[in-house]
């Protein structure tokens, strides 16, 4: 199966980056996250390439179908955590899911102020029986 990227965009409200062990890539500042910044965080070779790394990483079943929706933490460094992801899909397909979306640690941080911040982010997939299409 594969995804179609149909929004990638930061997200507009703040939200709570708990859902999984920070630990090992918490944030640079724990006192300030934006959620706003002047440069956006990226995926190094741009959204193709997250479709493209998403779709070789992460194997899904044909009949599955649906969007689903990943908030998580770019931190100053570019690695990721927080991840909250809500779906309407079963718990077992959103740990696979998240694990091997965890594993892709390929960003650039957000900038403001010329200076690399760490910046929640929201992404958003479509999930069509195998095809991948770019909306």
């Amino acid at each position: 199966m594969k995804l179609i990227l149909i929004l990638f965009a930061t997200s507009l409200s703040m939200f709570a980056l708990g859902q999984d062990d920070v630990s090992k890539n918490h944030a640079c500042d724990t006192a300030l996250t934006y959620w706003a910044v002047q440069t956006l965080p990226e995926y190094k070779g741009g959204n193709e390439q997250l479709l493209r790394d998403l779709n070789n990483t992460i194997t899904l079943e044909k009949h599955l179908n649906g969007i689903c929706r990943i908030d998580f933490l770019i931190n100053c460094k570019g690695k990721t955590s927080g991840y909250r992801f809500d779906s309407g899909f079963d718990k077992a397909f959103e740990k696979h899911f998240l694990k091997t979306f965890s594993e892709l640690q390929n960003w650039k941080a957000g900038k403001h102020n010329n200076e690399d911040v760490d910046c929640s982010y929201t992404l958003v997939l479509r999930i069509e029986n195998g095809m991948r299409k770019m909306i």
